[in-house]
């Protein structure tokens, strides 16, 4: 079926506008369903999809698919810069060494065991964010990634309970729709799918 959206598309370009336009007001998968008359199966592999092509067009580190597919990342770094807010997995290698630094509210040892200088940490397996000031970081930077962790937070809460193998990409779509906050989402998502149409896996 013809689709400029969508690579190799069984639903007509309408049919994906309504489920671009469901996404960008952030309506949950059984929701989307729902309102198109499309199959909720259908929907979490359009929204995943979705969700994987923002990762890779906004240049984050690693393996996308192997970060994705990996189910056991629980903690996440959290940087300001630019105005833009990024978050990153953590290496599982240092997670213990972090964990145990987290139980004695050491900062000074988390911030040595970090691969890099981060705002904060969100602790998934806690639902927590640890902000760590640095010296080197401005107020305003701060305050931004405070901000994020609370837009996040309470974001999270309507999908009541994710599992470890999709907070990834819900917690890069945070990010994503954060950064672009004051945009229209929907036009912009629409442009973006047309110059790069989706490759549903």
């Amino acid at each position: 079926m013809k689709n400029k959206y969508v690579q190799r598309s069984r639903i007509s370009e309408k049919k994906f506008k309504e489920i671009l336009k469901y996404f960008a007001l952030d309506l949950q998968a059984n929701q989307i369903a729902e309102l198109t008359g499309i199959s909720r199966n259908s929907i979490n592999s359009y929204t995943k999809a979705i969700r994987l092509a923002l990762i890779r067009a906004h240049n984050s580190p690693g393996n996308t698919q192997q970060i994705y597919g990996g189910g056991t990342l629980l903690l996440f770094g959290v940087e300001v810069y630019n105005h833009k807010v990024s978050v990153e997995p953590l290496p599982i290698q240092i997670n213990h060494e972090i964990y145990k630094a987290i139980r004695q509210k050491d900062i000074t040892a988390i911030n040595t065991a970090l691969p890099k200088t981060y705002n904060g940490l969100i602790d998934f397996s806690s639902k927590r964010f640890i902000q760590l000031q640095h010296p080197l970081y401005h107020q305003a930077q701060n305050l931004e990634v405070s901000a994020f962790w609370g837009y996040t937070k309470t974001r999270l809460v309507k999908f009541r309970g994710i599992s470890t193998q999709n907070i990834y990409l819900h917690l890069k779509e945070c990010e994503f729709r954060y950064n672009n906050r004051d945009k229209d989402l929907y036009r912009y998502l629409l442009t973006f799918f047309r110059k790069q149409p989706l490759h549903l896996q």
